[in-house]
């Protein structure tokens, strides 16, 4: 499979998983076209449906006139500059190397033993990494030690070339911003095509995404590690046209997970190695409010916040010995969360901290899942009503008390 073949299938990708969210979510009622990243911004989406509409429609407008050409414009002009910078700094691949393509990648590999994983990084500038989430002694190498002008100029014509290739296929004005990732997409490509021969085995923690494909059907000899990062929704995986095909271990939590992704995500046929990842977390001992014991958590979700506040108000208006405390998603607001004006009522801001409680909630979450591996009682809630929710946390927590 050509670069250009990989990018479009990888792309077609990208609008299965958006199509699947909006469905999941109940937005193609709202809109008549494929919301880019809709789960990142679900609440906003569904209050203002009008200006996101504007929004999407008058960028799809003018997306080769002027977005397009100055958003390459950026991305060269920043890649030679940083390139210039980094020019001294020349690293080599080689071993085992973790492609750092979401921030979520060191949550999962850091579970693993040490004498199990990489400890070699390869980070992107366009994923944000804080360098205190790798640990002291682990080799960090940026793909800029690595670039070459060459690489700058032949990403730019293989973004032009894919992106409208891509547009001419589907021809839906709003689905050619899919190509926003063009041109950092290709450069990547043309970096690891080259500067990745040594490497023995990539690690990722990309399920199926523009970058999974990417990692995916590089031109190397390399073995593919997949690690999961989140918890798969069997109601609301996508119908993936580009299979995974080339992996040889996949990191899961469990069988669920490793049946879901057998049957929707990998390429039939393909003997994948898989293991468990350990599903524990450290949890942390926090006081009570007036000499209250029992505690509730609610992990939020991108998908209801309101139904989430909904839950905490009605358990502690129906439980007066209960703390409820929210973890809200990484990337959605908490300014939902604070209009809850109730002093047993905690947000929990800090996101390395995972409280000890009797009780979590939540509908589809890998944290739900840690806090089940660690012993506390789950509540999925997603096909739940708030009632039915509020109902079984009191007989949790009787059951708790006894």
């Amino acid at each position: 499979m050509t670069r250009y073949e990989a990018y479009l299938r990888a792309t077609e990708n990208e609008m299965s998983i958006d199509r699947e969210d909006m469905r999941f979510n109940k937005l193609d009622a709202l809109y008549d076209f494929i919301v880019l990243r809709s789960s990142k911004f679900i609440h906003r989406l569904k209050k203002t449906v009008w200006f996101y509409t504007f929004v999407f429609k008058i960028s799809a407008f003018f997306w080769w006139l002027f977005i397009f050409p100055l958003l390459i414009f950026f991305e060269v002009t920043k890649f030679t500059c940083l390139c210039v910078l980094n020019k001294k700094n020349k690293r080599q691949l080689q071993g085992d190397v973790i492609i750092a393509l979401t921030h979520r990648v060191t949550d999962v590999v850091l579970r693993l033993p040490n004498d199990e994983r990489p400890h070699s990084w390869l980070t992107v500038p366009w994923v944000s990494l804080q360098s205190k989430s790798i640990p002291e002694g682990d080799e960090r190498i940026s793909f800029l030690c690595m670039l070459k002008g060459e690489d700058i100029v032949g990403a730019m014509l293989d973004a032009w070339r894919s992106a409208l290739a891509f547009a001419k296929k589907y021809p839906e004005p709003t689905n050619k911003l899919q190509t926003y990732t063009a041109y950092s997409w290709f450069l990547l490509w043309r970096v690891l095509s080259r500067e990745g021969q040594a490497i023995s085995s990539i690690w990722f923690a990309n399920h199926y995404d523009r970058w999974a494909v990417l990692l995916d059907q590089l031109p190397l000899p390399a073995k593919r590690v997949m690690l999961q990062h989140g918890l798969a929704r069997d109601i609301a995986l996508p119908k993936l046209p580009t299979k995974i095909e080339n992996l040889s271990t996949f990191y899961c939590f469990g069988e669920t997970s490793r049946q879901l992704f057998y049957e929707a995500v990998f390429a039939r046929g393909k003997s994948i190695v898989c293991k468990l990842l350990p599903g524990a977390i450290p949890l942390q001992n926090i006081p009570s409010t007036s000499g209250i014991k029992q505690k509730v958590l609610i992990i939020g979700e991108q998908i209801d916040p309101e139904k989430e506040c909904l839950i905490a108000k009605e358990i502690v208006a129906f439980h007066s010995n209960v703390d409820v405390y929210i973890k809200p998603h990484p990337v959605c607001s908490t300014q939902i969360y604070k209009n809850i004006q109730d002093k047993r009522v905690t947000i929990i801001m800090d996101k390395d901290m995972f409280p000890r409680v009797d009780v979590a909630l939540c509908t589809y979450s890998t944290l739900g899942l840690e806090y089940s591996a660690s012993g506390v009682a789950v509540i999925w809630h997603a096909k739940l009503s708030v009632k039915e929710v509020v109902k079984q946390v009191g007989q949790y927590l009787t059951t708790a008390s006894i």
